[in-house]
């Protein structure tokens, strides 16, 4: 078994992510001390830092970028509008995550 820490960026903060039982819930339900919400960034104002504060999550970024370029970072999701995807994947390849 593998104990190697997942420390997972959160790309998008908007309902997906943060409404009841959606995916920061899904994640916290996994109740695995190996899994721990790092960062979120999002590219509305304010948005992402609230969410961190509201989740206790260590860092809210603007910039999904700053995220990728974060060391601890390990794993991201994707939650944002389809149509974004293909180049923030690429953009998390890019950054090795």
């Amino acid at each position: 078994m593998n104990n190697t820490k997942i420390r997972l960026g959160i790309i998008g903060a908007g309902k997906v992510t943060t409404n009841p039982g959606r995916h920061i819930d899904s994640v916290r339900s996994l109740k695995d001390k190996n899994v721990e919400i790092t960062a979120v960034a999002d590219i509305v104002p304010g948005l992402a830092a609230q969410t961190a504060e509201d989740f206790g999550i260590p860092y809210g970024l603007e910039d999904y970028h700053k995220l990728l370029a974060m060391p601890e970072i390990n794993a991201v999701t994707i939650n944002t509008p389809t149509f974004t995807h293909k180049q923030i994947a690429l953009d998390c390849i890019a950054a090795g995550i």
